[in-house]
């Protein structure tokens, strides 16, 4: 607008600005592109919708149910974890510690 009607007052105004911080270097840019997976990228989309989903429902639960089933999960979590550290200790004492052997 300053350049193409120079001789309005807001041009003037606006002619005359000048920020504080200095102009973007894109320099530092990178090429993220090469970071993701184009093969799985459906597949978490799709994913982190569905979690979206059930944790915007589980917010409209009352406060008890909700109390409720972060419990049980977290006690499944748990408890499956001990189940398979049980389970690598039958086969080999070390998998319980070091799993990745």
């Amino acid at each position: 607008m300053a350049k193409e009607w120079p001789d309005l007052r807001e041009a003037q105004i606006i002619a005359l600005f000048r920020t504080p911080w200095p102009k973007q270097s894109y320099q530092r840019e990178t090429n993220v592109s090469g970071m993701y997976s184009k093969k799985f990228s459906a597949l978490s989309r799709s994913g982190s919708i569905l979690v979206i989903y059930f944790v915007s429902n589980l917010v409209q639960v009352p406060p008890g149910l909700q109390d409720m089933v972060v419990n049980i999960c977290t006690t499944s979590a748990i408890g499956y974890t001990v189940l398979l550290h049980m389970d690598l200790y039958t086969i080999f004492p070390v998998l319980v510690v070091l799993p990745f052997l």
